[in-house]
């Protein structure tokens, strides 16, 4: 598999290279910690499972990007159906680049589109959806993972180097 992945991240940063926007593009290869994959997922706009094969059956990051209310942009493998439907968050067709491009679009040109789900996701899996709190109580839970985080007040968490 390591020789299989290091192969398509070569591909992709060829071509990333290609299409002209490398520098644009991070790839990081290696595996994160919680702390560090919780930051990744809290800066991103639009969270996204291209997954190829439908019968998978989890996503840890998936549940960690509902759980901080992001918009989600999925193919239909077997658990983003259940996780996602009612309208939970958008799919496209497996190999289907364009359509996955559309649906981003869509939920970057619009902010409103883009911030429902932190105030709507949550509570269609059964807990209260409150914008504020839930961020709060995110970040709190990412707080809690770093021996490096403190937490100063209400939302207010510091990083020691």
């Amino acid at each position: 598999f390591k020789k299989d992945g290091n192969a398509y991240l070569h591909s992709l940063e060829i071509k990333a290279q290609r299409l002209g926007i490398r520098d644009h593009v991070i790839f990081d290869n290696r595996y994160v910690s919680l702390e560090e994959l919780c930051g990744y997922i809290g800066a991103a706009d639009v969270y996204l499972t291209p997954y190829i094969n439908e019968a998978q059956i989890v996503s840890g990051t998936l549940a960690y990007a509902m759980g901080a209310g992001k918009a989600i942009v999925s193919t239909p493998y077997w658990y983003a159906k259940e996780m996602l439907k009612d309208d939970r968050g958008r799919f496209f067709a497996f190999n289907d680049a364009a359509e996955l491009a559309v649906r981003v679009n869509e939920l970057l040109d619009d902010p409103v589109q883009r911030t429902a789900p932190l105030f709507t996701a949550s509570s269609k899996v059964g807990r209260p959806a409150l914008g504020a709190r839930r961020g709060s109580a995110m970040s709190t839970i990412c707080c809690s993972l770093s021996p490096r985080c403190s937490r100063k007040g209400p939302n207010i968490f510091t990083f020691s180097s």
